[in-house]
């Protein structure tokens, strides 16, 4: 995965390529995947939440 820069608009780049927050290969994919299955993959347990909000309703009153 790049590292994102902020540029400015048309300077033609917005990630770096010789540098990623993290530049896996096979091997690094394979044992990734197969921490999920023990009990060392603790990150997620318990799962996280999604709360979603409905904010800035506007009622208006109605004739009948």
């Amino acid at each position: 995965m790049p590292v994102r820069v902020t540029t400015a608009r048309g300077a033609g780049f917005d990630s770096l390529a010789d540098m990623g927050h993290f530049d896996e290969d096979m091997y690094a994919l394979r044992k990734r995947v197969q921490r999920l299955a023990t009990d060392h993959a603790w990150t997620e347990d318990p799962p996280s939440r999604t709360r979603h909000f409905v904010t800035n309703v506007r009622t208006f009153r109605a004739e009948r």
